[in-house]
């Protein structure tokens, strides 16, 4: 379909919008709005779940991208004010970090929230800029929504190219972080040991309600070789509930933390000995997750209060 066709359609669906703006004429095409904004809130959204491992479903992002994007048609309302624009767009992006990530512990939210703001003033500023100093054809900026005026094909390199550099920069910052914040324990029981690189993560908060101690969280494949081959079964069948006498009788029980659906159990124990970069140390129970915690940078968690 030629250029001259489909700006044609675009004026019998109505997909279109003009804005007259020092005596220019600017040419806003909603299609073209609409999905710009969907990409970008995607990688934007993307790049918090890279940066925090986040575990995210994808028709969540997909979702939260959607609602965003339809945010965008702020651009054709008259200038609310810088501290009205803020307000709006805070209370947005807690709308989005909700329904991608949803709400586990208020520690995770809060610094999920912070990061998502932290990628979108980041965003703002290099589209800001863009427009000051380059003024691109077809760009224009109002109420902090950036409208570009771009081909399918440019919106599908961009999106390569800015995914790209996504996975390259949380891969830089997390490999630095994780230098930093990584440590080395040793598990003790039963009179067998297993050695894991832990992440120290201030947002962990969970605590065994039966002995009052903060919980460090382990993949279940890093502490295998300490369980009973009982409650391997349990754990890999997934059955906990039902498994509660058997798990008692192994001095084993369920730890209850809060999911996005609701409540949900890992299976936890007290360790004979727990060993924090070689030394002793007493007062933690250790979770069992079947899921995984990493790429493979550590096995386990360290709570908030291990310090």
């Amino acid at each position: 379909m030629s250029h001259e066709r489909l700006t044609k359609l675009r004026l019998v669906l109505g997909v279109y919008w003009k804005l007259d703006e020092v005596n220019k004429m600017q040419v806003i095409y909603l299609d073209v709005l609409l999905a710009v904004n969907l990409f970008v809130n995607y990688f934007l959204l993307l790049s918090v779940k890279l940066f925090f491992h986040s575990k995210v479903k994808r028709w969540r992002m997909i979702l939260a991208a959607v609602i965003g994007s339809l945010f965008s048609l702020m651009i054709f309302l008259p200038d609310p004010g810088l501290l009205l624009t803020f307000l709006i767009k805070g209370i947005l992006g807690v709308l989005l970090v909700w329904l991608c990530f949803g709400y586990q512990q208020r520690g995770i939210f809060i610094k999920t929230v912070l990061g998502f703001f932290g990628v979108n003033f980041l965003y703002a500023g290099v589209m800001m800029a863009l427009w000051i100093f380059v003024c691109p054809v077809g760009m224009y900026w109002n109420n902090g929504v950036a409208y570009f005026h771009i081909s399918a094909l440019a919106l599908v390199i961009g999106t390569i190219v800015a995914y790209i550099v996504v996975r390259v920069i949380c891969f830089l910052w997390n490999k630095r972080v994780h230098a930093k914040e990584l440590y080395q324990i040793k598990i003790i029981w039963n009179q067998k040991e297993a050695n894991l690189s832990a992440f120290y993560d201030t947002g962990n908060r969970l605590i065994d309600p039966f002995t009052g101690h903060p919980v460090v969280i382990c993949e279940y494949q890093a502490v295998k070789n300490l369980l009973p081959a009982s409650i391997q079964q349990v754990l890999e069948s997934g059955q906990y509930i039902q498994s509660t006498e058997l798990l008692q009788a192994v001095k084993f029980h369920l730890i209850p933390f809060q999911t996005v659906g609701g409540e949900s159990f890992i299976v936890g124990f007290a360790p004979d000995q727990f060993y924090l970069e070689e030394k002793p140390v007493s007062g933690f129970m250790i979770g069992i997750t079947v899921n995984h915690l990493s790429h493979g940078e550590f096995q386990a968690v360290l709570p908030a209060k291990f310090n």
